[in-house]
Formats: C-alpha cells, structure tokens, sequence
C-alpha cells in the first residue's frame, strides 16, 4: 500500500488522502517520527486538515512528547472549529440561495397564473408553468401543461425536450423516446438548434 500511496503522489503532488494513509500507516507500523513528517507534508498540502494535528498528536504522545502532543491538539481542537463554523456559513448561503429560488419561482408563477387569466391558452405561460411544476418535481402536471402547450402549437420546440424529461423522470422511457423522437424532428425543421441538440 505504502508504495502505491507514493506512486500516486509521484502523478498527483497534493493528494492529501496519500499523505494521511501514508502517516496513519507508518503510524500503525509505530514508525511515529517517520509518521509525523508524513502530518507534515499533508500540512503543507491542506493546510486545515485536523486528522494531519490529531494523528501528529497521538504520535508525540508515543514518544513521550507530552507538551507538543498537547500543543497539537489544540490546533486539531481549533482547525475543528473553524472548520464547523465554515460548514455552518456554507449551509446557511445554501439555505439563502434555495430560499431565493423558491421566491424567484413563485414570481413566475404568479405572473404566469395572471396571463392564464387572460388568455387559458397562452403557450408561453403554460411553459412557463410547465418550468416550474418540473423544478418542484410536480411531473404529472408538468405533462399534462405541457400537452395543452403542444396541443395550441404543435412546434414549441421546447414544449418536447421539458415534456421528454417529466416523462423520464416518471420512468416512462417510451414515452420520453417518442417524445424526443417527435421533438427533433420538429426543432430540426425550425431551425432551433438548442432543443434539436
């Protein structure tokens, strides 16, 4: 293992998980010093790496090097911190982006059910319904929107390539295929690459 581990990093220099195997096996083999330069180098690599601080730590305290062991688990316990406090940023930008999104669409929505409205047959607010019943994952009234959109014009390109995917994601692939099938004919005709493709 020890020899792949090193090949490996002969093709890829910053592979943090060689270098901790590497130490971790060194470690188990109780070569600690040998063990601890190998922490190192995942150091210089991944620099907030906490299992580089923990395993350096374990191997101080084999050595009988009580005060750098301690010194090392504090970088390992403050490195973890840092770290969960990045995860926690990290959750809260994702929960912010999502709610966004969900703001954005029910945007859409209310201005597409207006146009709908007016005009029950507007193939540009039925799409756009359509869009929006598929990213809730609403696959059934995806299709069914989408047939009453194929149905006014039977050339909205992209009424196939979103009807195609509600199919796929309803697991009926025939369906999907015909349906596909049917599209790139049509797009093709019209010039609408996009879609074609």
């Amino acid at each position: 293992a020890k020899n792949f581990l090193k090949r490996a990093l002969e093709f890829h220099s910053g592979l943090a998980d060689a270098y901790e195997s590497l130490g971790v096996i060194l470690g188990r083999e109780e070569k600690f010093e040998e063990a601890i330069s190998w922490m190192d180098k995942l150091l210089v690599v991944q620099p907030q790496s906490v299992m580089a601080h923990t395993n350096k730590s374990l191997y101080l305290m084999r050595l009988g090097k009580i005060e750098e062991a301690e010194a090392e688990k504090s970088l390992a316990t403050v490195k973890s911190f840092a770290m969960f406090g990045e995860e926690a940023k990290l959750k809260k930008q994702l929960e912010l982006e999502k709610r966004k999104k969900e703001e954005d669409l029910l945007r859409r929505e209310k201005m597409f059910l207006q146009v709908l409205e007016i005009d029950e047959e507007d193939t540009v607010a039925l799409y756009g319904m359509s869009d929006i019943y598929f990213l809730r994952k609403e696959y059934f009234k995806t299709i069914q929107n989408l047939e009453k959109v194929l149905k006014v014009n039977p050339k909205y390109s992209s009424a196939y390539l979103l009807l195609g995917k509600a199919y796929e994601a309803t697991n009926n692939q025939l369906m999907a295929k015909e349906t596909y099938q049917t599209g790139i004919v049509i797009a093709s005709k019209l010039g609408d690459m996009m879609p074609a493709n």
